[in-house]
């Protein structure tokens, strides 16, 4: 993420972190300056539905999804297909 939005991605601070109310709270993996929020996971069923709640409950408009797989994955193999859905929330 760094590398495709340099200077504008953060990865921690206020802005990451998601409010569950009372003392829940969980952080995304990133924000692209003031708007966009970034979730990044494999896709194991469970990672991806926390992923999508942290991206539902954040206070930014912008929201962008990805998630890795390995089709085709052998052994030793760290190729990766990444899909990226951004979506904005009105």
């Amino acid at each position: 993420m760094q590398a495709a939005a340099g200077d504008a991605f953060t990865e921690s601070g206020l802005q990451a972190a998601v409010s569950f109310g009372g003392n829940g709270q969980a952080h995304v993996d990133g924000i692209v300056g003031s708007e966009i929020v970034v979730e990044i996971e494999s896709r194991v069923a469970k990672q991806v539905r926390g992923a999508v709640l942290d991206l539902i409950l954040h206070i930014y408009p912008k929201k962008a999804a990805s998630s890795h797989s390995r089709p085709h994955a052998r052994r030793g193999d760290d190729r990766r297909t990444v899909s990226v859905h951004p979506r904005q929330v009105s």
